[in-house]
């Protein structure tokens, strides 16, 4: 054989990438798809007891590297295993602390200058004449 005569392998076409069932699926519709609980201790996925730090920070809209950058900005959280969660008590106690320190800082703007700050000379860098 030639090398033109060679034949070379031909690439298929990419194939579409396949849905996680889980990931992408619709949610039942109405009580009929779901089942009824019968254990009075049953978990309400409605409302989640604790976010992850992704979860904290879309509801938030703040992002997660600012999150790990200032942590001392942020609110409690604990491991559970290797997987970092904020309980719902924490980011609502973690916001009312955020919104006081907002209504401080406003009050202070309003109240314009502390007060003896006119009473201070002027720093001037031009020569002084004698």
């Amino acid at each position: 054989m030639t090398r033109s005569e060679t034949i070379l392998p031909t690439r298929s076409a990419p194939r579409p990438r396949k849905r996680r069932a889980g990931h992408y699926a619709e949610p039942l519709a109405g009580p009929a798809g779901r089942r009824k609980s019968t254990d009075s201790r049953a978990v309400s996925s409605d409302k989640p007891d604790a976010y992850s730090v992704e979860e904290f920070c879309r509801k938030h809209r703040i992002s997660v590297q600012v999150f790990y950058k200032r942590p001392d900005l942020m609110p409690v959280s604990f491991y559970v295993g290797t997987r970092r969660l904020i309980s719902v008590e924490s980011a609502a106690s973690w916001r009312r602390k955020r919104e006081q320190l907002a209504q401080l800082a406003d009050t202070r703007n309003a109240e314009g200058p502390p007060s003896g700050a006119g009473d201070r000379p002027s720093i001037s860098h031009s020569p002084q004449k004698e």
